[in-house]
């Protein structure tokens, strides 16, 4: 009777364990996404691990009630299984311990608005971006032309939605190599990595048609200048030695955008570095 209790409460307890693992794993997902793959996969195997110890827990029980065993054998293995179910549910806190620390990091390096990393988190992974990069890197300044008109006649609510709608185009526009965040206000920065220069300026022309519908509601206010978004591009393929380098080269060429009548991008060139607008790579965007 007594070891029939201690095999049913051990059973209970390690189905508890399973359950609790399988809870977590899919709660996992929906936090963090398919990102963290080393702790994804990490918590895929203790969860397995936690199953096949239930498992084989339940046939050593079956295999000890067909054919008998001392009472020693089934201490020794209620022993086992005790000293099992601490060390799973050691793990699972530290697991947990290690998930909220993940999701803390990532909220303090993420614009709360957009869900794209903010300015400081953009920095760090741009600049090892340039460190680790060998082939050409591109840093684009995305700015929404008349954004302010927006929040004027319509309210700040509505801005923040068109701020919300031109980051989920980034997002889903860029590769997963590929960096963005919100620099601030209604600017984003792209880091394109491992492109080459007309896959560039496809990107930023499928990305102006898309944000350009978003812009109808520029349209409805009859604003005084025309709906669209305006890029800045540097690149360090000439051999720029630093983010700051490169972050003037795209201010320069947004400039330029600016200057001619926004909605439109530039790439920087060494002319524009002189300004001679004689070899400047300049490419309208409607």
């Amino acid at each position: 009777m007594i070891n029939g209790c201690i095999v049913l409460a051990g059973t209970l307890l390690m189905l508890f364990n399973c359950i609790e693992f399988t809870r977590f794993r899919l709660k996992l997902k929906a936090t963090l996404g398919e990102t963290s793959s080393n702790f994804h996969r990490l918590a895929m195997t203790y969860q397995i691990l936690v199953w096949l110890f239930f498992f084989g827990y339940l046939v050593t029980c079956l295999l000890m009630m067909i054919y008998g065993s001392e009472g020693g054998l089934i201490f020794l293995i209620c022993t086992i299984f005790l000293a099992g179910s601490i060390f799973v549910c050691i793990n699972l806190n530290f697991l947990k311990f290690m998930r909220d620390s993940i999701v803390h990091a990532r909220l303090s390096e993420t614009d709360s608005m957009t869900g794209l990393l903010n300015k400081v988190a953009g920095r760090k992974n741009i600049d090892e971006a340039f460190e680790r990069e060998t082939n050409p890197v591109y840093l684009a300044i995305v700015d929404l032309d008349n954004f302010k008109q927006v929040n004027d006649i319509y309210g700040h609510l509505a801005g923040d939605e068109v701020l919300k709608k031109t980051a989920e185009i980034i997002r889903n526009s860029i590769e997963a190599d590929d960096i963005a965040c919100r620099f601030g206000g209604d600017e984003f920065v792209l880091c394109l990595k491992n492109k080459k220069p007309e896959e560039v300026e496809a990107l930023l022309t499928k990305m102006t048609e898309q944000i350009c519908e978003i812009g109808t509601c520029y349209q409805r206010a009859h604003l005084s200048g025309s709906a669209g978004v305006s890029y800045g591009v540097g690149t360090c393929a000439g051999g720029c030695a630093s983010y700051e380098d490169i972050m003037s080269q795209a201010d320069k060429a947004l400039y330029h955008v600016k200057h001619r009548g926004k909605c439109g991008y530039y790439i920087f060139s060494t002319a524009l570095a002189d300004d001679t607008e004689s070899n400047l790579s300049a490419n309208n965007a409607v």
